[in-house]
């Protein structure tokens, strides 16, 4: 009798670790494509900040531009091209800030050949050249109106923004890319290339 019951038991546990497991499973894998978990760190760390800097600096010179004296100044592609800058870093950087503030970098797109700090670095690098050219195109073309010259200011301080930014992703991503060459953790943990992170002590220990 002890002896079927210590079966009969042995048997039950088995089966429950098996469902519990397989339960486990499912809830991770369901995870892996929900996006509904905030990154509290990302918010608080300097990457975070800065890509609300930017959106900032952004709208502000779409605003400045937009609501200028544009009839007394025939440069009409300047103001176009701004206007195209401005609002498409915006929502570039606005859609990139949800990704990360959602986790779903890890959960809907965690694919190991994609290397999110190297796609962010061309992003970036693309974000600086156009602004560059649009601040440059604005302060030259500006018809001494202030809401031009403004818009030309805050292009050149998103542009300080986006550099910063870059600055710091590069610095990431070559730290990532050493690591993993030396196939050491230097005492952080896993540095993995791909995912956005800042093992630096001066970015706070934090991933970002």
């Amino acid at each position: 009798m002890s002896q079927q019951y210590a079966q009969d038991y042995g048997q039950a546990v088995g089966e429950g670790v098996a469902k519990g497991a397989a339960a486990g499973a499912q809830e991770q894998a369901s995870g892996m494509c929900s996006c509904n978990v905030l990154d509290r760190e990302f918010v608080k760390s300097i990457p975070g900040i800065l890509k609300v800097v930017q959106m900032v600096l952004s709208l502000i010179g779409f605003i400045c531009v937009t609501t200028g004296n544009k009839l007394i100044c025939p440069y009409g592609s300047a103001f176009g091209w701004y206007e195209f800058v401005s609002m498409g870093a915006f929502w570039s950087t606005f859609a990139l800030y949800l990704l990360y503030l959602l986790k779903c970098q890890d959960r809907c797109c965690a694919c190991p050949w994609l290397n999110w700090n190297f796609i962010e670095l061309i992003y970036l690098g693309i974000v600086i050249i156009c602004w560059f050219i649009a601040a440059i195109v604005m302060a030259v073309q500006n018809c001494g109106q202030g809401g031009f010259q403004a818009g030309s200011a805050f292009g050149f301080f998103a542009l300080a923004a986006y550099g910063a930014n870059e600055y710091f992703v590069a610095r990431t991503w070559w730290a990532a890319r050493q690591e993993a060459r030396n196939g050491t953790t230097g005492g952080t943990g896993n540095l993995d290339p791909s995912q956005p992170q800042f093992s630096d002590p001066e970015m706070g220990g934090n991933k970002y």
